[in-house]
């Protein structure tokens, strides 16, 4: 993304605007990275936001178990909500209520599909005895309701964790299955389960951004959310479509299950009074899920 991203800026700015990337842990581990940015040790990162539920309280409006569209049609829905500023002001103000920074823009990185080793989860009741890795609380908290063990991990680390055995069930990203080779593990796949949605956040230093001219603030703000929808459209939407092919090469030996509608039916029911406990938790929660729903 960044070779692409960084010389149109810098393009659009005539050079003005000059970033150095530093690649993931470079500067700070993923759940300081927020304070990085606040404190000017970083001018910008570009995070996941599902790592910062507890401060950026409407970040939880990704991870609510299948409030998403159909992992199909995710990526266009996503490009729906970005168009109409639906992401600025969900995501964006809770960001800019937490931190000292300019929300400059979001996008999705794909759907979530659910991976397991052994056995194919088809229904909550499946994971009953499996230690899940979850990337975000609410669906820990779907996961042990349904008496399986959590352990959060970063994407990076989860390869090692299912090869070692720490966990022996994840929710990732589809995209994630060829960044990070996790076709290699011979796991059985669940398709067709709209879990939860990948969402990433690219912030700048408050003070930094107020520093710049008028016109740089205009480039930063307007480019930011074109070049995202590209990505959604021009390169996610083929990777997810990749992912599978790449999955289901024989030689991989993994194993793939297609998720019947009342396979669909069953995992929405359950996760409803996990929903709902979370919006009595987390102000201005349900009025967020309201106005997703309200773009289905």
């Amino acid at each position: 993304m960044y070779e692409e991203f960084i010389p149109n800026i810098e393009e659009k700015s005539n050079g003005r605007l000059i970033i150095d990337y530093y690649p993931a842990g470079q500067i700070a581990g993923a759940k300081e990275l927020p304070d990085a940015v606040t404190t000017g040790r970083a001018d910008m990162i570009y995070t996941y936001d599902g790592y910062y539920t507890a401060s950026v309280t409407m970040a939880s409006i990704q991870s609510v178990p299948f409030l998403m569209a159909h992992p199909t049609d995710v990526l266009s829905f996503f490009v729906r909500l970005i168009d109409d500023g639906v992401l600025a002001e969900v995501v964006g103000k809770s960001w800019e209520g937490a931190y000292n920074v300019v929300w400059l823009g979001g996008m999705i990185n794909s759907p979530f599909h659910i991976v397991a080793k052994g056995k194919f989860i088809k229904r909550p009741e499946d994971m009953k005895g499996m230690m899940m890795r979850s990337p975000v609380p609410m669906w820990a908290d779907f996961a042990q309701r349904w008496g399986a063990g959590t352990e959060w991990m970063t994407a990076p680390d989860l390869y090692l964790g299912l090869q070692r055995g720490t966990v022996d069930m994840a929710i990732m990203a589809a995209g994630s299955t060829v960044s990070y080779k996790y076709y290699e593990l011979g796991l059985h796949r669940t398709w067709g389960l709209p879990t939860m949605a990948s969402h990433c956040s690219l912030t700048i230093n408050k003070d930094k951004f107020n520093s710049l001219s008028a016109d740089l603030q205009q480039i930063l703000s307007d480019e930011t959310p074109k070049f995202f929808r590209y990505i959604v459209v021009e390169v996610d939407a083929p990777a997810v479509a990749a992912c599978r092919t790449i999955w289901e090469d024989p030689k991989w030996n993994n194993f793939s299950y297609d998720a019947t509608p009342e396979d669909v039916a069953a995992w929405n029911e359950a996760a409803l009074p996990v929903i709902a406990d979370w919006c009595e938790d987390v102000p201005g929660l349900k009025e967020a899920i309201e106005v997703i729903e309200s773009y289905k």
